[in-house]
């Protein structure tokens, strides 16, 4: 019988400076139109795809108008910030 070794994957948690700074990183992917896919930004910071969609929710959370374009299939940032004065 053969048997299949599993690895096991060593999951790691990010720090506030390395998230904050992936943050950072991603928007700025955005903003210069870089951004097309979750799965080729989780390769590029080595985490899930569902990671990279939970942090694209956190910069809409921290005002940020961030849609993806369909035709163009990519992530944009449709005005720099959403002004929560009213």
């Amino acid at each position: 019988m053969l048997f299949a070794t599993l690895e096991k994957k060593t999951v790691r948690q990010m720090n506030f400076r390395e998230r904050k700074e992936r943050l950072e990183y991603l928007l700025e992917m955005i903003e210069k139109g870089r951004c097309i896919s979750t799965v080729q930004i989780a390769e590029k910071f080595n985490c899930s795809s569902k990671t990279v969609e939970r942090m694209i929710i956190k910069l809409r959370e921290n005002g940020h108008n961030i849609k993806y374009c369909r035709k163009s299939a990519r992530y944009k940032l449709i005005d720099k910030k959403i002004s929560s004065i009213a």
